[in-house]
């Protein structure tokens, strides 16, 4: 895909507002607008979500060299957020979008929920799957600059590795296996707190000015 509809722009939200329309959901038993899984589970994902975004919305500080990054950008770029509610990625990394957008005017983040627009995300697929947060690059014109996500390339790499070995092992085995890999993606955030996403995110719109 090497462009993205007006209409699909038009109709997307704003950041405050995804953050809402997630709480308004959950509030509702659900953890999506098309009723992926409103299991316990899922649920208590998109609670944990609320949180965390909530937290990082109001704690994130931009370093010294994203802010002097997004200085140097020249044009206008809309960042398209691809996310879901339940996503434990996208918790932590949208809300570091929305604080790069709010720090440089030429710069608009838009959201859309990944089930409601498959086609487009099977156009950004991360090793044939629908990964998410995927943020896509566009200029004032829609045309696609670049796509990043789900997350940093040095988690994603340690998250790759895990799901190698899990294919060696049993289904109880993977079972436990995933809780604890998802328990290392979210303390390797916190103790990273933020800094790659901003550095990748960062050099990701420099390429795309």
């Amino acid at each position: 895909m090497t462009t993205i509809a007006q209409t699909v722009l038009d109709s997307s939200m704003t950041y405050a507002d995804y953050v809402r329309r997630v709480e308004e959901l959950w509030q509702n038993g659900h953890t999506s607008t098309t009723g992926f899984n409103n299991g316990k589970t899922m649920m208590q994902y998109t609670a944990d979500n609320l949180g965390r975004m909530n937290r990082l919305n109001k704690n994130i500080v931009l370093g010294i060299e994203t802010i002097e990054k997004l200085s140097k950008i020249t044009k206008p770029i809309i960042l398209l957020d691809i996310t879901e509610g339940w996503c434990g990625d996208a918790s932590q990394v949208c809300p570091v979008v929305e604080k790069i957008a709010q720090a440089q005017p030429l710069l608009s983040h838009c959201v859309i929920f990944r089930d409601e627009h498959l086609d487009i995300m099977d156009s950004f697929l991360t090793d044939e799957g629908r990964s998410i947060p995927k943020i896509i690059a566009l200029d004032t014109e829609g045309v696609v600059l670049g796509a990043w996500g789900p997350r940093p390339k040095v988690l994603q790499d340690l998250v790759q590795s895990h799901k190698k070995d899990m294919l060696q092992m049993s289904k109880e085995e993977q079972k436990v296996h995933y809780f604890f890999v998802r328990d290392l993606v979210h303390n390797w955030y916190d103790s990273d707190e933020t800094k790659e996403t901003q550095r990748e995110l960062a050099n990701f719109l420099m390429k795309c000015n």
